[in-house]
């Protein structure tokens, strides 16, 4: 795909918090210069179109449609836009007017949130260092002591309906933040294998309150690391 980037001097438009933004129309001759220059680094990127419009389903993470969310972009943030994190691609989608959705420019994105039903969802910039353990996007499921990043990401599997038409399947990989360094696990073992200093505490955590763990389901996982920073809190 031909790679056209342009700067765009118009606005996007406030709304209220997190769950709403107002789309309708703005003059942009009466905005502030100082503002106009500002929205020109969230502008900065490049045509978004379908490239999968035959492949079932969609390439986003939580909603195909646009989610309210914030941006930061080079240390500035930009509050109640339209977006969706396109996880095939690992891309940020603009919503900019009803003709216009862009890809934001990667290298400038920081980091970026998502709001779906009323939870917000932080996203986090690696970058794209090869030797990186995690390069691009990744979700912060939690943050402490100790911070736990899942990379989500699409794949197209050939012919998975009705033996006739693509499809969009959705995976996973994990990774904590312990004692200065990120590290990778796939399951509950591999998760306490890291955290093996209070492993036992965890083990009986885990089953008093029942807290059914599955590599499935990268949420289940939080509980135990929240309680994990708790305990270390309370060291002497």
């Amino acid at each position: 795909m031909k790679k056209i980037f342009f700067r765009i001097t118009i606005l996007l438009f406030y709304g209220s918090v997190c769950c709403y933004s107002d789309l309708s129309g703005r003059n942009i001759l009466s905005e502030p210069q100082d503002t106009l220059q500002g929205k020109q680094f969230l502008y900065n990127g490049r045509i978004w179109w379908n490239q999968h419009i035959k492949v079932r389903g969609h390439a986003y993470y939580l909603s195909g449609e646009f989610l309210p969310g914030n941006v930061i972009i080079n240390g500035n943030e930009y509050k109640d836009l339209k977006i969706k994190w396109d996880i095939f691609s690992d891309e940020v989608v603009l919503f900019v007017n009803p003709k216009t959705i862009i890809f934001l420019n990667k290298e400038r994105v920081d980091s970026f949130t998502l709001c779906y039903e009323n939870i917000v969802h932080s996203v986090r910039n690696f970058g794209s260092d090869s030797a990186g353990v995690i390069n691009g996007y990744a979700s912060m499921l939690y943050e402490g002591p100790s911070a736990f990043y899942v990379k989500f990401f699409k794949k197209i599997e050939p012919l998975a309906e009705e033996k006739k038409y693509d499809r969009f399947f959705q995976a996973h990989r994990m990774y904590i933040f312990h004692n200065g360094e990120l590290m990778p696990f796939s399951n509950k073992k591999g998760l306490l294998d890291i955290l093996e200093d209070r492993k036992n505490e965890l083990q009986v955590f885990i089953k008093e309150k029942r807290r059914g763990i599955s590599r499935k389901d990268p949420f289940s996982f939080v509980p135990v690391i929240r309680y994990y920073d708790s305990l270390r809190n309370n060291l002497p």
